[in-house]
């Protein structure tokens, strides 16, 4: 990504580097375990420097091992070596800036997936390290999904993290919980209710998609954002309804 290249879509948020990535995963079934459907071993490695001097900007070593069960549940740990260079401060939190600087820190995941055929499925995870010149401990419930009826689901998220910074100490919370209705195969509603403590802020979104014919959708959308900081009813940051529609033409 070059110097002149604007990355304000989101997309990419830095410009001018190079990145280099590799990754390699052995996954053996073994015939001895009747408990084990497989083992997964796998490591990578990433490199982001910058494209005119060459300068060691982010630097990511990492490597675990996952077990799959015959339930299909997952059990699996993972390492990371971090080397992360700042030319301006880190915005961590809305009150804590981690300084310009070059910092190496590590961490350690652990994390329970249970299968997808469940009725109940979601991924458990817990990580305990460092954090540039600090420390952070994450409790996360992620991709869960409670199948209430065969059209309707409910997918709740929390994330619960403890950071200890020599700028400040915090802590993010967010609770997210998403219910989804197919009224057909080709139309669904989708709604997404989230607090996040660290903006104080309360989203919500919902959703329409229509596959009106093959390869062609119709989507409304609408948002809605509010901070529970003033009193009563929380106060609207901003709003928006949007309507998208695409036709897919053969030849």
């Amino acid at each position: 990504m070059g110097d002149n290249f604007n990355p304000e879509i989101g997309l990419v948020r830095r410009r001018n580097f190079r990145r280099y990535a590799s990754t390699a995963r052995f996954s053996p079934r073994p015939q001895s375990i009747e408990w084990i459907r497989q083992f997964g071993l796998s490591g990578g490695y990433e490199r982001i420097e910058s494209l005119d001097a060459g300068v060691l900007e982010t630097e990511v070593w990492n490597g675990g091992l996952r077990v799959e069960f015959e339930n299909s549940d997952q059990v699996s740990v993972r390492g990371a070596v971090n080397f992360e260079r700042l030319d301006a401060p880190l915005r961590a939190s809305s009150e804590v800036s981690i300084p310009v600087g070059d910092y190496d820190f590590n961490s350690i995941t652990f994390q329970y997936n249970l299968g997808g055929q469940r009725r109940v499925s979601a991924s458990m995870s817990f990580e305990i390290g460092e954090f540039y010149d600090g420390t952070i401990r994450a409790i996360r419930f992620r991709q869960g999904r409670i199948s209430v009826l065969d059209q309707f689901s409910l997918e709740p998220s929390v994330s619960f993290n403890d950071v200890k910074l020599p700028a400040g100490d915090f802590t993010t919370n967010v609770f997210g919980l998403r219910g989804d209705w197919a009224f057909t195969p080709l139309m669904f509603v989708g709604a997404l209710v989230q607090y996040d403590s660290d903006s104080d802020s309360f989203s919500s979104n919902l959703r329409l998609r229509w596959e009106y014919a093959p390869g062609s959708e119709f989507f409304a959308v609408y948002t809605d954002e509010r901070t529970t900081l003033g009193r009563g009813y929380p106060e609207l940051q901003n709003r928006a309804f949007v309507l998208k529609i695409n036709r897919l033409l053969r030849f």
